[in-house]
């Protein structure tokens, strides 16, 4: 009974405005929710490129502190080195073998210690 009933409503010219609203708002519907969605994926990949910059920013950022640091502790240890024996020996031991050729060329070793050759070669 409901299916006749249903059908008759539909088929009935005289729904047919009524019909052609509907299909309209359907349709209309149907490319809203895919225009919809292509923002959403459009908004979705914005977002990501966001986070994407911000960690790349905070990786940035990160590498500058540590590079302070390095520099920061460099110069307390180089400033040391004349009034702290043990430390002087540590960098005596340790050094050489961090130094490359190039640093070799340029004599650093005989500016850090003049009375010294050269450590390690």
């Amino acid at each position: 009974m409901y299916k006749r009933a249903f059908k008759n409503f539909f088929t009935s010219i005289s729904n047919l405005p009524f019909m052609i609203d509907f299909m309209e708002i359907l349709m209309t519907n149907r490319y809203a929710t895919k225009d919809r969605l292509c923002e959403l994926m459009r908004r979705r990949t914005q977002v990501e490129a966001q986070i994407a910059a911000l960690e790349a920013r905070r990786r940035l950022s990160q590498k500058k502190d540590e590079n302070r640091l390095k520099w920061i502790l460099g110069n307390l240890v180089f400033d040391r080195l004349s009034a702290e024996p043990e430390l002087a020996a540590v960098v005596r031991r340790d050094l050489p073998e961090r130094l490359t050729q190039r640093d070799r060329d340029r004599k650093l070793w005989q500016i850090l210690f003049p009375d010294t050759q050269g450590g390690r070669s």
